[in-house]
C-alpha cells in the first residue's frame, strides 16, 4: 500500500515523484538534470535529510554540500534547518572559495604557503598587474593600460579555472607554430608568471588560487586527502553544471 501523504517522512513531503526518487537514491554519485526554478536545490536540502534518516550511524558534520555564492550557500542552510532544526549548525554548507580557504588555512603550510594567507579581492589583483605592467616611473608601458589589465586578468583567471599554471602555458607556447599566436601567448604568458611571482612574494592568494593550492594539496598529499574523504564521505554539489 502507497503512503498517505500524510504518513510521509518529513524529507519527502511536498515532492514529486520525480524529486523522491532523486532524494531516495541514496547510494552511489547522483546527477539531477532540471530547469532552472524546478526545485534542485530543494532536492539538495531534502536529499541531506533523507541521508541522516537512511544511513546508519551518518552525523552531519560528515555532509559537505557545496554551491558558489553566499546567498545560494544561506538559502540552502535554510532549507536545510527546516528540516533538521538545530542539528542543521553541525552541517558543513559552503561556497567553494569558502571550502578552499579554510582547507589551506589548516593545511597550506604543507606545501609551502604562509601559515596566515592574504587574499587579494578583484581591485587587489587589478592594482597588482597594472603595477607590474607600467613603465619607468610609474608610467602606462600601453597605450590602453586599463584595456590591457582587464584582459590579462581575464586570462589568468580563465588558466586558474582550468587548472593551467605559468609552467603548462610555457609547455603549450613551445608547441605553437604560428608566429603571432606564439608571441601573443608568450606575452600574456610572462604578464602571469610575473603576476604568480609578484603574489608569492607578498605572501598572497588570489581567488583562483584557492582552489589552484587545494587541488595541488589534495595531489601533492594524499594522505590529506584521505583524510578529507573520510570525513566527508557525501558531498552534494549545487548548480554542479556550472563547475570547472
Amino acid at each position: 500500500m502507497c503512503p498517505t501523504p500524510h504518513s510521509l517522512p518529513a524529507y519527502l513531503d511536498g515532492l514529486n515523484d520525480e524529486q523522491r526518487a532523486a532524494v531516495t537514491a541514496l547510494d552511489g554519485p547522483r546527477l539531477v538534470i532540471a530547469g532552472a526554478g524546478t526545485g534542485k536545490t530543494r532536492v539538495l536540502a531534502h536529499r541531506i535529510a533523507a541521508l541522516l534518516a537512511g544511513v546508519p550511524g551518518l552525523t552531519p558534520d560528515r555532509i559537505l554540500a557545496l554551491t558558489f555564492s553566499r546567498k545560494a550557500a544561506e538559502e540552502m542552510r535554510h532549507r536545510v534547518e527546516s528540516l533538521l532544526g538545530a542539528h542543521a549548525d553541525e552541517l558543513a554548507v559552503s561556497t567553494f572559495h569558502a571550502f578552499c580557504y579554510q582547507a589551506l588555512q589548516d593545511h597550506g603550510p604543507e606545501i609551502g604557503l604562509p601559515r596566515r594567507l592574504r587574499l587579494l579581492g578583484h581591485v587587489e589583483q587589478w592594482i597588482l598587474l597594472r603595477t607590474l605592467l607600467s613603465g619607468a616611473g610609474g608610467r602606462p608601458a600601453t597605450r590602453d593600460p586599463a584595456g590591457v589589465v582587464d584582459g590579462l586578468l581575464r586570462f589568468i583567471n580563465r588558466a586558474k579555472d582550468e587548472l593551467v599554471t605559468p609552467a603548462d602555458l610555457a609547455a603549450h607556447v613551445e608547441t605553437l607554430t604560428d608566429p603571432a599566436e606564439r608571441q601573443r601567448l608568450a606575452d600574456a604568458l610572462a604578464a602571469y608568471e610575473r603576476y604568480q611571482q609578484a603574489l608569492r612574494a607578498a605572501g598572497a592568494l588570489d581567488f583562483g588560487d584557492l582552489v589552484v593550492e587545494t587541488v595541488r594539496l589534495f595531489r601533492e598529499q594524499p594522505a590529506r586527502l584521505a583524510d578529507y574523504q573520510a570525513r566527508l564521505p557525501y558531498i552534494l554539489v549545487d548548480e554542479f553544471q556550472d563547475t570547472n
